[in-house]
């Protein structure tokens, strides 16, 4: 139910922000905590228009995951945590495993 909420606010906010993404600067016009997590949407700072809508929640293990959907319909998942660490300019050698 909670889940469900949070996927139908995203989604209107959306919609009511709906246009084409550009390249520029993005800016934060509305954000609400849902229970633990925090749905945000951005547009481009200087065309207006809307960039993505973002969920995220954070766990006590110090991990936040995080969704994104931008304009085109293009989603994102996110994982972080400030422990992890790659050195500058290295690339992860291949896509994460995702397991039970």
């Amino acid at each position: 139910m909670r889940a469900s909420r949070v996927a139908v606010a995203s989604a209107a906010v959306m919609l009511a922000l709906a246009s084409v993404p550009s390249a520029g600067e993005v800016q934060e016009v509305w954000h609400a905590p849902i229970q633990n997590w925090t749905l945000a949407a951005f547009r481009d700072k200087d065309s207006r228009r809307f960039h993505h809508c973002a969920v995220s929640v954070g766990f006590n293990s110090g991990i936040t995951l995080g969704f994104a959907v931008d304009a085109d319909l293009q989603w994102r998942m996110n994982l972080r945590n400030q422990a992890w660490t790659l050195p500058a300019g290295a690339l992860q050698a291949g896509p994460p495993k995702i397991s039970r």
